[in-house]
């Protein structure tokens, strides 16, 4: 787990609750088989003790799981959604916001990619970030740095994106602090 998961975890939470200020109940997507899913449920239900929140896990291993892990969260009272950091919940990226529209259920991802696909809004690392720094470690490389001596790397950015249509559709609005904090709004 990267280091910036328990920083932003707690921070799509308190954006949630900020935008869904009855928010009592929160569920998040993950994928079971990822052991790492596991840990960032368990910071997430940390997190959400501190407001009093309670947490679901809604287990999505393959394809057909979403339709199930909607109607689970529906069923316990969800009143909002965050994602866990997996690449196979992420290509389930535009069933999840197809879902969370559908459900009228807002939904703080963990990846600009999420709010491209239709989401509400998200906070995560910026991707141009990694790929210049990707860039420069390639270029080191290629001029003879042994890869083991070079340092790992970690975002210092984290880009806070949010669709308007998506926010107009769930009847929300962005206080205005958040809003002015928001790196690339999508219409």
């Amino acid at each position: 787990m990267c280091a910036y998961d328990s920083q932003l975890i707690g921070e799509r939470l308190r954006m949630l609750k900020r935008i869904v200020p009855k928010l009592d109940k929160v569920a998040m997507a993950l994928n079971g088989n990822n052991a790492n899913n596991a840990a960032q449920f368990e910071l997430l239900r940390s997190e959400a003790q501190k407001l009093g929140i309670e947490v679901q896990s809604l287990d999505i291993r393959k394809a057909e799981d979403v339709d199930a892990a909607f109607d689970k969260a529906l069923a316990f009272g969800a009143k909002g959604l965050v994602n866990a950091v997996d690449t196979f919940i992420n290509s389930r990226r535009f069933v999840l916001a197809a879902g969370a529209a559908k459900y009228k259920l807002p939904f703080v991802y963990s990846d600009v990619e999420y709010v491209l696909a239709g989401g509400l809004m998200a906070l995560g690392p910026g991707h141009y970030e990694g790929y210049h720094g990707a860039a420069k470690y390639v270029d080191k490389i290629l001029r003879g740095a042994n890869p083991a001596d070079l340092p790992i790397a970690g975002p210092t950015q984290f880009t806070m994106s949010a669709n308007r249509a998506a926010f107009n559709k769930l009847g929300l609005s962005l206080p205005s602090d958040l809003a002015a904090r928001v790196n690339e709004w999508i219409d």
